[in-house]
């Protein structure tokens, strides 16, 4: 348990940390709909959903947001959901949105902390909000509540979904392992690479579960709004460029590191680096999960949504601080601390903003390494993980337990 001064402190700190981010006069402006010029995605959601209901075409417009207007990207059933938001008053459903996310990046912690170390519910929680700040002040954290993403809640859909049963015993409010990692994927795509943790455990429910929530979510959608899943699947899913530039600095996937090299999309070789990072990946899972270590499993598989993706802008990489934990919570050797302390400060100073300050399209090869670092230290570890399992905490017996 940790002192109550420091987890009191931690939790003051926080909210001061949150109100910061929200109320900061560089993020507030008169012109936005919701009063906030960085939080704009969450209107775009809001949009699509509505759109959905009045039988627009969601993938065919660009919905107004602050002074520009973006695409809607996400899969139809993600339409659907966001449909349920249309009611609300955008002010209040932003406001929830910050409150879910900081409360859920908050448990996904306390469920790694309670995982690595063998705590208490209680005691993972005060150590929790000790770290709370630094956890806040990380790059995918403040760019998911600034920009009003849901990448903090897919994150806790899938935590849920592995985490939970092996720390608990039971799963979360009683839903079938896998349930929830399918619903994560029909709203968007990336994971269903979670599939493979799955696979390497041969939890062959999980997976069955996993495919047959996607399938039923997916056909939802396409049994309400057949002409959007068609176009969605048929079209619309193959054009990454929807999505945006994909040499811009936050951009951290390998398809980003070649954009910014000048090589272009060179689909071949980013084909080649695909593969062999989920080769190197999957081998670093395997290791983990024969030790019994579900955090960094699900962790590591957290990794090939990330680098394999075409577009894995910073606030996807929420996944990265659930990777961090087991490299600095009991390491068996100390490389593991340094890895992990060098990603979690990478989190933090953001080095392809300081590569590129003036321009985030810039390509300067001397600055290479820092400009892809979230990507560069990510492979590192998966690397020495492959070979060296013993990087990651080994997890306590009883959160081996099935």
């Amino acid at each position: 348990m940790a002192p109550r001064w420091a987890y009191c402190g931690g939790a003051v700190v926080s909210s001061v940390v949150v109100l910061c981010l929200v109320l900061d006069p560089y993020v507030l402006s008169d012109d936005h709909p919701i009063g906030l010029r960085h939080f704009t995605d969450y209107p775009v959601y809001v949009g699509g959903g509505r759109a959905f209901l009045q039988g627009e075409d969601i993938y065919d417009i660009s919905i107004p947001t602050g002074d520009i207007s973006l695409p809607f990207t996400y899969p139809p059933f993600a339409a659907l959901l966001f449909a349920a938001l249309s009611p609300l008053p955008l002010t209040f459903g932003a406001i929830a949105l910050v409150i879910l996310n900081v409360l859920l990046i908050l448990w996904v912690v306390s469920i790694a902390w309670q995982a690595c170390v063998g705590a208490s519910r209680a005691a993972a929680w005060s150590w929790t909000l000790v770290v709370s700040p630094l956890v806040l002040l990380t790059e995918p954290v403040v760019d998911t509540i600034t920009f009003g993403q849901i990448n903090i809640i897919l994150l806790a859909f899938v935590i849920a979904d592995t985490c939970v049963p092996r720390l608990r015993g039971a799963t979360l409010l009683g839903i079938p392992s896998g349930v929830l990692t399918g619903v994560a994927t029909s709203i968007k795509l990336t994971p269903a690479v979670f599939g493979l943790y799955f696979l390497l455990r041969r939890d062959w429910k999980g997976l069955g579960w996993m495919a047959a929530s996607t399938v039923g979510c997916t056909a939802l959608a396409a049994f309400i709004r057949p002409d959007l899943s068609a176009q969605y699947w048929g079209t619309t899913l193959g054009s990454p460029e929807r999505i945006g530039n994909l040499a811009y600095a936050t951009n951290q996937s390998w398809q980003g590191v070649l954009s910014r090299s000048g090589i272009g999309e060179a689909r071949w070789l980013w084909g080649g680096l695909v593969v062999v990072s989920i080769v190197i990946i999957a081998a670093a899972m395997r290791g983990q999960i024969v030790r019994g270590n579900v955090v960094s499993a699900v962790a590591l598989n957290g990794l090939i949504a990330l680098v394999c993706s075409p577009v894995a802008w910073t606030h996807h990489w929420v996944w990265a601080i659930v990777l961090i934990l087991p490299m600095v919570l009991r390491p068996p050797i100390a490389f593991g601390t340094v890895l992990g302390l060098a990603l979690g400060v990478a989190l933090i100073i953001r080095p392809h903003w300081l590569a590129s300050p003036g321009d985030p399209y810039e390509v300067v090869w001397s600055h290479w390494p820092v400009s892809n670092s979230y990507v560069l230290l990510a492979m590192v570890i998966a690397i020495v993980a492959a070979f060296w399992p013993q990087l990651f905490a080994q997890e306590p017996e009883r959160t081996k337990q099935q």
